[in-house]
């Protein structure tokens, strides 16, 4: 995993727009920024590290949360790379309640690294990894498993009776996930994730089809 300073972590909003792929409102970055000051006053003897990993996967959280448009009406969000997700206080909110991330209650040890519940905030998603990919310790050899894993949940939609489900496949949101969970085990994952956040951004923005078209060049 990447070891990151809290100046690093809290740029992270930032990687994320820069790549179009979330827009955090300011009362979004005020929610997660605050909550995570409060969590380093009430545990001072905690490793800095943990807060900071744990701003991290919080705004990732909130992120992923902010696809639920996607997922009730697949043919009608619009998602990256089309427009980048808007997270608001809710999103936020609900990553810091019920997402698995260290800082609600600093339980998680810096060195152990991220099981599937950490990595993606809903349990339908948990429950199909487990079907796909029974062995979680696979992630060590790398990103290209988390790929894999991605392309195989699309087809799991995509053969599903559900035109819901297949829809969801056409959007491009599991792809998304796919991006999100990409970042989160940079942080939080086996060494061979850790490539720092731009880095993991850009590769899975290749990687997963999600770069955003160029426009014309005015000159």
């Amino acid at each position: 995993m990447t070891i990151l300073s809290h100046e690093q972590a809290s740029v992270v909003n930032e990687e994320l727009r820069r790549a179009g792929i979330a827009e955090y409102m300011p009362s979004a970055v005020h929610e997660v920024e605050g909550f995570v000051s409060r969590q380093e006053r009430r545990f001072p003897s905690e490793d800095p590290v943990l807060f900071s990993r744990g701003l991290v996967l919080t705004y990732l959280s909130a992120a992923e949360f902010a696809l639920l448009p996607a997922f009730a009406e697949p043919t009608q969000a619009v998602i990256p790379p089309a427009a980048p997700l808007s997270v608001g206080e809710d999103h936020a909110r609900l990553a810091i309640l019920k997402s698995d991330c260290p800082i609600s209650f600093p339980v998680h040890p810096k060195e152990q690294g991220a099981l599937p519940w950490d990595v993606m905030v809903f349990g339908g998603d948990v429950s199909k990894t487990a079907i796909l990919l029974p062995d979680w310790q696979r992630m060590t050899e790398g990103p290209a498993v988390l790929y894999d894993l991605v392309g195989r949940l699309e087809g799991m939609h995509r053969e599903s009776e559900s035109t819901l489900a297949r829809d969801v496949v056409e959007s491009g949101a599991i792809r998304v996930q796919g991006l999100l969970w990409r970042v989160k085990l940079t942080v939080a994952g086996p060494p061979s994730f850790g490539t720092g956040i731009r880095d993991a951004l850009d590769e899975a923005l290749d990687t997963l089809g999600l770069r955003r078209p160029s426009g014309p060049n005015p000159f």
